[in-house]
């Protein structure tokens, strides 16, 4: 069976490409869109259902075309995490992906939200999240903004963005207005979900108010900050596992640098360039 039938049958990912299963250079996966932004959107679903598929986090790292004379062949590097019973398992993975039909010479940036009043730009990928839908509550229930879905194996991510800018709550996220918007939202989920606990108390955490939250089965969290008069809110819920948790916080951590550079052509180039920025400083 052919790589874009297995996701077809199994994801419902319908997606233009051909050829083979992307392991060599010799079998790329083929990426049919004849434009650029596409292609790289097909190439970031073909990740999502293979990563699906095999039950495991990823992340992306870097994509590059690897030969001048193979002008659009793409590597593409992910990071990989899995959890046995034993270990917890890491790995860098390549997959290689012809751009002929796009004559590609680097992938885009698929933005999925962006507001030019607040310039909050949210991308495809935030770290391990992986976007899965969008619902525009503005049409229904103005003022509610946008509700932007993400997610990965065990977890449910959930991103918020609603307000006018320069009408929503201040930068200052210790100020009287900030504290009593997110005591808000920490009594809607108290009264949705009675089981949950509070873990302790809030605290600033990479420029986000943040409250966990455990029951029997899982953990959740809640953050909240303003980009220029934005609401930004996050919620959170996922499989109790030191991983998933170590995983969620990165990614709140990079959710946060996207949101702190809004402007930024490329969103997820400046990202890896923050994180290889910080592995140089370990």
């Amino acid at each position: 069976m052919q790589l874009r039938d297995m996701l077809k049958r199994d994801f419902d990912l319908d997606l233009a490409i051909s050829g083979g299963f992307g392991q060599s250079r010799g079998d790329p996966i083929i990426v049919l869109d004849c434009h650029g932004n596409a292609a790289s959107q097909t190439i970031f679903n073909v990740l999502r259902g293979l990563g699906r598929g095999r039950q495991i986090l990823w992340t992306m790292l870097a994509d590059s075309r690897i030969d001048p004379q193979d002008k659009f062949i793409h590597q593409v590097k992910i990071l990989t995490k899995f959890a046995s019973k034993e270990e917890i398992i890491t790995q860098r993975e390549n997959y290689y992906f012809d751009l002929t039909a796009s004559a590609a010479k680097h992938l885009a940036t698929p933005i999925i939200y962006s507001d030019t009043a607040s310039g909050i730009r949210l991308p495809y990928e935030i770290r391990w999240w992986h976007f899965d839908n969008i619902i525009d509550n503005e049409k229904q229930h103005p003022g509610l903004g946008q509700t932007i879905a993400y997610g990965g194996p065990g977890m449910k991510v959930t991103v918020y963005v609603y307000g006018q800018a320069g009408q929503g709550i201040p930068s200052d996220l210790g100020s009287t207005l900030a504290v009593q918007m997110f005591d808000d939202a920490l009594s809607d989920i108290a009264k949705a979900h009675p089981s949950a606990k509070s873990v302790g108390k809030a605290a600033r955490y990479a420029g986000f108010l943040v409250q966990q939250f455990t029951s029997d089965q899982e953990m959740s969290l809640l953050a909240l900050t303003a980009v220029n008069g934005k609401t930004v809110k996050i919620r959170v819920t996922y499989v109790k596992d030191p991983l998933l948790q170590e995983i969620v916080f990165e990614s709140l951590t990079e959710l946060h640098q996207i949101l702190a550079a809004p402007f930024s052509a490329d969103v997820f180039g400046s990202a890896r360039a923050i994180r290889r920025e910080h592995r140089h400083a370990r």
